[in-house]
């Protein structure tokens, strides 16, 4: 999602996406196929949960930056944590706003695996 454009859109456009996307979370929660994406930067906000996610371990963040914007997550985000990542990681990423590499992530239970790859 681009963050530029979520911050100019208004109200109800806003109350619109927020919907769209609670429709396709729900949708994936209950989806009976894996999706897979193999990340060779950043994977950030509702987009880490969407995937088996496969990092690049020289270079990209993971974390969920809602909680530093100020902005609430919505209940099917939530619902999508809770069944995608590992409990012992969804604390200081959901909670915290913490940022991860992707060694890191992958010992939390972020990311399903963590390889390297030059940059």
């Amino acid at each position: 999602m681009d963050l530029d454009y979520l911050l100019s859109v208004s109200g109800n456009e806003m109350t619109q996406i927020m919907a769209d996307l609670q429709r396709l979370y729900c949708r994936l929660l209950t989806f009976p196929m894996v999706t897979v994406a193999a990340a060779n930067g950043h994977i950030y906000a509702a987009g880490a949960l969407l995937y088996y996610i496969i990092m690049n371990n020289s270079k990209g963040f993971f974390c969920f930056p809602e909680i530093k914007l100020k902005f609430s997550f919505p209940a099917a985000l939530l619902e999508l944590a809770k069944a995608r990542m590992a409990k012992r990681g969804q604390r200081a990423v959901l909670v915290l706003g913490r940022r991860y590499g992707g060694q890191e992530a992958h010992a939390a239970g972020l990311v399903d695996e963590c390889v390297h790859r030059p940059s």
